[in-house]
């Protein structure tokens, strides 16, 4: 697994949800999913912050984290809301964690999804994301 100060890095994201979709006043697990797949043997549901979700006029936004598992430099990051299609985007940046991946990327519109999706005629949910900063280890 991929480590640093003994411990796997944290990826922390924000997932913006326009709100010219049907978003559940109580958003939470059974309606929202995100996931990582990092390659064949490493693929996990991240943990969302519902009690963090913030709602402004053209988005929800959603926080979460999930562990990086894999050195690969090439990862794919889904979400799913309710019975819809899943939103997908491809993360690139370095394996190893450096200092320029603990900023946060620019938002991240979704690529197109795999079949029809509101998301291909409304606006589209955006991600953007970050290696969480390690602390150092004493």
């Amino acid at each position: 697994p991929l480590t640093k100060n003994s411990r796997s890095p944290i990826l922390e994201f924000e997932i913006r949800i326009p709100t010219d979709q049907r978003i559940p006043e109580d958003l939470r697990a059974a309606n929202l999913r995100a996931s990582l797949y990092e390659g064949p043997n490493a693929n996990q549901y991240a943990q969302l912050g519902f009690a963090a979700v913030s709602r402004q006029d053209s988005f929800v936004t959603v926080p979460g984290t999930i562990a990086l598992l894999t050195r690969n430099s090439r990862r794919m990051f889904s979400a799913t809301l309710g019975e819809s299609l899943s939103h997908v985007w491809d993360l690139l940046f370095v394996g190893e964690t450096g200092t320029r991946d603990t900023t946060w990327s620019d938002w991240v519109p979704n690529r197109d999804p795999l079949g029809d999706s509101e998301a291909r005629t409304g606006e589209r949910y955006q991600l953007r994301y970050r290696i969480a900063p390690v602390a150092p280890t004493t």
